[in-house]
């Protein structure tokens, strides 16, 4: 129909459409917010995982060395106590006990002199020389006395001869005797003894022959009858 007025069509309801496109925003911003949080959860962590690593190398490398001081200057590490200026003692005595060390001048590396030792030279270290102990002497030992091998000498007589020796100073023995023809060997103490003895004899006739010692040396006496 002509010139009849038409009503505008109605536009489709948008409120459904608007709630759903606020809740995706929002959902999006806290997406976005935990996303942000975890990254600076991260970081953090990481950063203190670092930051402990460095100070465990710090305590390891101890304190750090300037120049050419050397490694004795450097202070010790917390908790250990210091012994600087302090003797050294012997293991399990008491501190203080043990002998210092270093030169009695204060000079680094020499040996403390003794006294009677000459002065060292000028900038050269003093240096001892241990003095070994004195051997003890040995002992001396006398070798026993022997006696001279005794003296043998031969008598003869008329009747006879005899060959005797001296086995001590003042004894006497006969060691062989034999008679001469026509005697015969009658009668024989060969000792030993003071004096030894033999008697020759031929019929009515005898010779005593008497052997004695003195001083070791043998002598003879004969007798005839």
């Amino acid at each position: 129909m002509a010139g009849a007025a038409f009503a505008p069509t109605a536009a489709p309801n948008a409120g459904p459409n608007e709630a759903e496109a606020s809740a995706g925003r929002r959902r999006r911003r806290v997406v976005a917010i935990v996303a942000v949080v975890a990254l600076l959860a991260v970081a953090g962590l990481l950063w203190w995982l670092l930051g402990t690593d460095d100070d465990g190398a710090r305590h390891q490398a101890g304190p750090p060395v300037f120049g050419d001081a050397p490694a004795s200057a450097v202070a010790p590490s917390a908790g250990a106590p210091s012994t600087a200026g302090k003797p050294t003692g012997p293991a399990g005595g008491p501190p203080g006990t043990g002998t210092p060390t270093g030169s009695a001048d204060g000079g680094p590396g020499r040996t403390p002199a003794r006294p009677g030792d000459p002065p060292p030279a000028d900038g050269a270290p003093a240096t001892i020389t241990a003095t070994p102990d004195a051997e003890d002497p040995e002992p001396t030992t006398t070798a026993p006395t022997t006696n001279p091998p005794a003296q043998e000498q031969t008598f003869t007589s008329t009747g006879g001869s005899v060959r005797a020796t001296c086995p001590s100073a003042s004894t006497a023995q006969l060691l062989s005797w034999s008679a001469t023809k026509p005697f015969k060997v009658n009668e024989v103490d060969e000792g030993p003894a003071a004096s030894a003895v033999v008697v020759f004899k031929h019929g009515n006739r005898f010779v005593q022959m008497t052997v004695t010692c003195s001083d070791g040396v043998p002598s003879n006496n004969t007798d005839e009858s």
